[in-house]
C-alpha cells in the first residue's frame, strides 16, 4: 500500500516479502497478507484515541478474502474479524508488541 518510491527501494535492498517468504504477501497473493495500515472498519487501528484504516484496503480484503491479514500502524494489539478475514494489528515495537504466527498449528 505504500508509493511507488517505497516499492523501488525495496526492491533494489531485496527486502520485499513476498520474495523472502512464500506463505504470506504483501499483495493478496497468498492466503496470510500484511499490511502497513489497517483495513477500514476493522476496528484494530489506533492513533491516540482516532481509530485509523485504509478503505482501498478493506475493497482487497473483500474481494481477495484472505484468511488472514496482519497490519501495524496502530499503537494497540488487537484481532477482529472483518468479511471472511481475519485481521490482525500487531500492535507497537516499540512497547514490546509483536506476532509469531505458527503456520503448521494456524495460529498466533
Amino acid at each position: 500500500m505504500d508509493g511507488v518510491d517505497t516499492l523501488k527501494i525495496l526492491e533494489r535492498k531485496n527486502a520485499i516479502i513476498r520474495d523472502k517468504f512464500y506463505i504470506i504477501s504483501s499483495d493478496f497473493s497468498t492466503p496470510y497478507v500484511i499490511s502497513h495500515f489497517p483495513p477500514f472498519g476493522s476496528n484494530t487501528g489506533y492513533v491516540g484515541e482516532n481509530q485509523v484504516g485504509n478503505s482501498k484496503l478493506t475493497s482487497l480484503l473483500l474481494s481477495k478474502e484472505p484468511e488472514i491479514l496482519f497490519h501495524g500502524h496502530s499503537e494497540i494489539q488487537k484481532i477482529s474479524k472483518l468479511y471472511k478475514t481475519e485481521v490482525v494489528s500487531v500492535g507497537s515495537f516499540l512497547l514490546g508488541q509483536y506476532v509469531i504466527l505458527d503456520i503448521n498449528k494456524r495460529v498466533f
